[in-house]
């Protein structure tokens, strides 16, 4: 992110996002009512890491460098709100195997509890044991990446037996 003043003068308030494959995405609009940005307040932003494919939540506070990581890790992050009397934030988070819930935790976001559970059922069914990224190169030598994603209980080095359950036929249409 970066500030550009009237004089036409540039000043990056990231810091390090480029160097190390950060992406600063979508501002939070934390006050309905705001008219502009003051970066005279913290200002808060959901991140992404281009290479490790993290996500996270980033705040600028005035007068410092680079932006400070607040949450890091394999979720995404989203609708980040704040209490209008309170320093009382709520966010979603979420993962290919967490389903969405929102957290409240001070203005940090370091001491956060969850207050939702919105699919409990969730914990009766087997879900993904992860995700592996990939890093490989195209015939034209340019750097890529795919995910893989593992099966329910996968075990490194365990073979995988097709059960009937994998080879139920179903009738043609």
């Amino acid at each position: 992110m970066w500030r550009l003043g009237v004089d036409g003068k540039a000043v990056n308030l990231t810091g390090t996002g480029k160097k190390e494959k950060i992406s600063y995405r979508t501002r939070f609009r934390l006050d309905p009512e705001e008219k502009g940005v003051d970066l005279a307040k913290p200002q808060y932003f959901t991140t992404y890491g281009e290479w490790n494919k993290k996500g996270g939540i980033a705040r600028i506070d005035r007068g410092t460098k680079q932006a400070s990581a607040l949450l890091w890790s394999d979720h995404s992050y989203n609708g980040l709100m704040k209490a209008k009397h309170a320093d009382v934030y709520l966010y979603r988070r979420e993962s290919n195997e967490e389903f969405p819930d929102y957290l409240s935790g001070d203005a940090n976001l370091a001491s956060a509890a969850k207050v939702t559970a919105a699919n409990p059922q969730q914990k009766e069914f087997a879900w993904s044991s992860g995700v592996r990224l990939i890093d490989y190169t195209s015939d034209e030598g340019d750097k890529l990446q795919g995910a893989l994603y593992l099966p329910a209980n996968y075990e490194p080095g365990k073979n995988i037996r097709r059960s009937s359950s994998f080879t139920k036929s179903y009738p043609r249409a």
